[in-house]
């Protein structure tokens, strides 16, 4: 065959392909499995392609069989149109089960929303070595994941300024805000409280 004829070759196209399916091709579907048919031979008799007939099939199945594929899919079609009780047509309307709905559950620090985890991540690492270690990392790693230090800061700054015991300027909260998440955010592996700071202790 020369480029030319190549090019203008063009598979013949099964007779029925393209158009709207029918109860006839369904019923010549339900027929060839009767006989024994595989998917060519069925899609030979009722002008379709075989992919198109290996969907049909399994349309024709029970919603809870119709992941079945291949010759398996077959097999359980020609059990149930073997059964002459078998109503294919009310089987095709039947809808595929909807898909379980997968909630997701988050634990831990990602169970929270960004703005609860500002005064939370805070609570944390000023309780020190009251809480876990592993508790103080997940900490310091949510707020470099989330880019949440600077909100903490704000938020340790105006925790120590308004607080009704505090005597501390405004200058000197934003100060110790300052140092206090320097510390942090480099995530001391010795200490993760303040010795420095008479606030340290008792944040609360």
């Amino acid at each position: 065959m020369t480029l030319a004829q190549l090019r203008d070759f063009h598979p013949t196209r099964p007779h029925r392909s393209g158009q709207a399916w029918d109860s006839v091709d369904y019923e010549g579907i339900l027929n060839g499995v009767r006989e024994g048919l595989g998917f060519e031979g069925i899609a030979n008799r009722i002008g379709r392609r075989s992919t198109a007939v290996s969907g049909k099939v399994r349309d024709l199945l029970p919603p809870e069989e119709r992941k079945a594929r291949g010759p398996v899919a077959l097999e359980l079609l020609k059990r149930h149109v073997d059964d002459p009780g078998y109503d294919w047509r009310a089987v095709l309307a039947t809808p595929d089960p909807p898909r379980p709905v997968v909630v997701e559950k988050n634990f831990g620090f990602a169970g929270f929303a960004r703005e609860d985890l500002i005064p939370l991540i805070h609570a944390v690492l000023s309780a020190g070595d009251s809480v876990p270690r592993e508790m103080r990392t997940d900490a310091v790693r949510m707020a470099v994941v989330l880019n949440l230090w600077h909100r903490i800061e704000t938020f340790r700054r105006d925790w120590l300024y308004l607080r009704s015991d505090a005597e501390m300027t405004y200058h000197a909260a934003n100060e110790e805000a300052r140092q206090w998440i320097y510390l942090h955010s480099g995530q001391q592996e010795d200490e993760l409280t303040h010795p420095w700071s008479r606030y340290a202790e008792h944040p609360y």
